[in-house]
């Protein structure tokens, strides 16, 4: 495929895209971040998306889900999901490439971030941002901000936290967890479900400099 042909009349759809057999989906973020650099491609079809099993009643009556492929016995555990829709771990991996805000680092030191709007028709108010910096797997400092998110479809805009890196001992490890979340309820989830979420190393663990890393 020419991807550097940019006629829109011209999608490309990839079908069977990222085979998730097993706890796989690697390269995941591969795919994606050729999407984002080529308009052509439109997305793909994850292979697949739940488990293939038929549900039926085990010798004890209790319910059992049968995995049954009549070719060579492979290929059928391979979702995202079991067939009861329980999510399987890959699925972290899919949420996570796939959600609609990408939060970038600019300056960590000094609370610098950019947060981009990744939806095609509406903003970002409907969701709340909050942090937390943690030293060693402790809440050293958190907040909310305070500011509307009405950063329009497509775009990007940078965003102050006002982080105190000093807070994190001498030696610890540091991170910065920032999360959005809905506002309000919405048909497909309640509020303060996390829409999207992003993690960053501000010191690693021995360094007693202070800086962000």
């Amino acid at each position: 495929v020419d991807l550097m042909n940019q006629d829109p009349a011209r999608p490309v759809i990839i079908c069977e895209y990222s085979h998730s057999m097993g706890n796989s989906l690697g390269n995941f973020q591969d795919y994606w971040d050729a999407y984002d650099k080529y308009p052509r491609l439109q997305g793909g079809f994850t292979w697949d998306w739940v488990d293939q099993a038929l549900r039926h009643a085990g010798p004890d009556g209790t319910e059992v889900w049968e995995y049954v492929n009549s070719s060579d016995g492979a290929n059928v555990n391979d979702g995202l999901v079991n067939a009861d829709r329980t999510p399987q771990p890959e699925l972290n991996e899919a949420r996570k490439v796939l959600q609609p805000v990408k939060i970038d680092d600019i300056d960590l030191a000094r609370g610098r971030l950019q947060i981009r709007n990744a939806y095609d028709f509406v903003d970002l108010s409907h969701l709340a941002l909050s942090w937390r910096l943690m030293a060693d797997g402790m809440e050293v400092q958190s907040g909310v901000y305070a500011e509307p998110l009405d950063v329009p479809p497509r775009m990007d805009r940078e965003i102050f936290l006002p982080l105190d890196i000093t807070r994190i001992p001498a030696g610890q490890e540091g991170f910065l967890d920032v999360s959005l979340a809905l506002r309000e309820d919405q048909p497909w989830a309640s509020r303060g479900h996390e829409v999207a979420f992003a993690q960053f190393l501000v010191r690693e663990r021995g360094d007693a400099s202070g800086t962000a890393t």
